[in-house]
């Protein structure tokens, strides 16, 4: 597998490199919506924008941007061009300069929809303005759509009135800013209006409230305005009431509340209505067309090259790496078969070593027994039963450890009682206990329910009292603990003997790995059963730990998921 580790780090290199070349292509070359609208704007471009956006509020076409057009370039220094949607060209100043600028962008900066709300807060220059000074004087400052030259002669002279009449009227003690207030129409033709300065009554005393009287095209659209929203509310059954406003404006007032649908038809029909009165949508550009496109015809070599020059970057940065890795994984793979070849020819000779003794037992007291050199007595037969059991756990284990490591082992889990668990096993290992001079109890034993399968919880346990019980001299001393902490179910099987020397602590759960401690007799087993231990613990969704001491005793810990349970009652049991 590691020669072919190399080529797939190449090609994974590859189609990273790959990507990023072409989602940067995408990047570059994505123009956004057909519209351009939405898109975040440059200082310099929202200045033209907004000009321009109140240029075609003002007019119903484009005719005559040219100068604004021209004055935007020279402001801004940049080249300004308004298009149709199509790309026909209705005002260019490098076309009305004279001068060689190339083709436009092929993206336009924005889209210049009168009809719609404009994309920042802006507002229009007022086109009606009354100065009365900077000593707290009345100022007069405001904005109205579409007025007919006689409709602004109007406005100009009552408003030069009302100045005059709020300048002799202000208060002894002017206000700190002069009298301000701005009109202006949004997207329906509805005036809204600021104050500040002289106060509003004043104000109102001049007949300053007349300025704001709408013009004929205000009234011609919030008629046309309120006939489409009449149509569209017509037309999805929702009912209105037809009335006017204080200056005998029409509106629609709601019979049945408002809603999505309403609010649909209201803003639908502002717009279309709106559209009627502005200059159509139109593309605007600011800049020249001398910017990089990956996908033209001048710039695909361009790509080409790059991308040529990041994926031989990519190769050349990936194979060195690759040899390197794959001479560190070859060699930790390596490392990692002699070890694990060395624990199975390790294993293999322990369980070699533990059936050879049973079975040549057995064989050379049966041969006796055939040859007639020993009689087949009760004592003889008990002595063939014990190295048979012997065998059978030594076959058990490794069968259970089979299954361990192809993930087959089977559990019937069930609530049970952990205490009375810990108590099967003591009764079944006090012969054992008693016969090598081990006193083996169950101390302090909370009832606990945990959900398990019991006899693989009794094996667990049974390994770990059978190993405790040979490893503690007689006199000593091996008990079972059961509690509750933090929702779990703390099995542990503590000992007084010899204890575990450090080095050995890491190894004590490896398969066929025994410590012999000097206890003046023999250790028999396979140094399996604590493997199978661990593996039966982790099938139960618990960990198995062990913390020992040489010369104090060691202590082999069961933690298991608790469960709430009517078994439960609290109690604790005698020792």
């Amino acid at each position: 597998m590691h020669r072919s580790l190399q080529p797939r780090l190449l090609g994974l290199s590859l189609s990273v490199a790959s990507f990023a070349v072409s989602a940067t292509i995408l990047l570059l070359a994505y123009d956004g919506d057909d519209d351009a609208g939405g898109q975040p704007l440059l200082e310099t471009d929202l200045d033209a924008y907004t000009d321009l956006y109140f240029f075609a509020n003002e007019h119903a076409s484009w005719d005559g941007v040219a100068s604004l057009v021209l004055e935007l370039a020279e402001r801004t220094g940049e080249r300004i061009a308004v298009t149709t949607p199509d790309g026909a060209v209705i005002a260019d100043s490098a076309e009305l300069l004279g001068t060689e600028a190339g083709d436009l962008p092929s993206t336009p900066t924005t889209l210049i929809d009168a009809a719609a709300e404009p994309l920042a807060d802006a507002e229009p220059e007022p086109n009606v303005v009354v100065g009365g000074g900077s000593d707290g004087g009345a100022n007069l400052s405001f904005y109205t759509w579409q007025p007919t030259e006689q409709e602004r002669q109007q406005l100009q002279a009552r408003a030069d009135a009302a100045a005059a009449c709020a300048e002799n009227a202000r208060p002894a003690e002017p206000p700190a800013e002069p009298w301000y207030r701005r009109l202006r129409t949004d997207a329906s033709g509805t005036p809204t209006t600021t104050t500040s300065g002289t106060p509003p009554e004043t104000v109102r005393s001049c007949g300053a409230e007349a300025l704001f009287a709408p013009t004929a095209a205000s009234r011609a659209l919030r008629e046309r305005t309120v006939a489409e929203t009449a149509a569209c509310l017509d037309a999805n059954a929702l009912p209105y009431e037809a009335t006017t406003d204080g200056d005998g404006l029409p509106r629609l007032l709601p019979v049945a509340g408002t809603g999505p649908t309403w609010a649909a038809c209201a803003e639908a029909a502002a717009t279309e209505a709106k559209r009627a009165f502005v200059a159509p949508p139109a593309h605007l550009y600011v800049g020249s067309g001398d910017g990089f496109d990956p996908l033209s015809e001048a710039g695909s070599p361009r790509v080409a090259t790059a991308a040529a020059t990041g994926l031989a970057a990519a190769v050349a940065l990936t194979l060195p790496v690759g040899r390197r890795l794959t001479r560190r994984l070859r060699a930790l793979t390596v490392a990692a078969v002699e070890s694990h070849e060395r624990r199975r020819t390790a294993m293999i000779s322990e369980v070699t070593h533990e059936l050879r003794t049973p079975l040549s037992n057995v064989r050379t007291h049966l041969e006796a027994a055939r040859d007639g050199v020993v009689p087949l007595a009760p004592g003889l037969v008990t002595s063939l039963i014990t190295e048979s059991a012997q065998l059978e756990r030594l076959v058990t284990d490794l069968h259970d450890l089979a299954l361990a490591d192809a993930g087959l082992l089977r559990l019937h889990p069930e609530e049970r009682d952990a205490a009375d668990l810990a108590e099967q096993v003591v009764a079944g290992h006090r012969a054992e206990a008693s016969a090598l001079g081990v006193h083996l109890r169950v101390q302090d034993a909370e009832r606990v329910t945990v959900r398990a399968d019991p006899a693989r919880l009794r094996q667990v346990l049974g390994n770990l009292v059978s190993n405790a019980v040979r490893h503690t001299p007689a006199g000593g001393t091996v008990t079972i603990t059961v509690r509750r902490s933090a929702g779990s179910a703390v099995l542990t099987v503590s000992d007084t003997g010899c204890g575990i020397a450090a080095e050995d602590l890491p190894h004590v759960f490896d398969r066929a790995y025994r410590s012999d401690p000097p206890t003046g007799r023999p250790h028999p087993g396979s140094g399996l059963g604590l493997a199978i231990a661990q593996h039966l613990v982790e099938a139960h969704q618990g960990r198995l730990e062990v913390s020992s001491a040489v010369g104090v005793g060691s202590a082999f810990t069961v933690v298991l998921p608790a469960v709430e349970s009517h078994l439960l009652d609290q109690r604790v049991r005698p020792s």
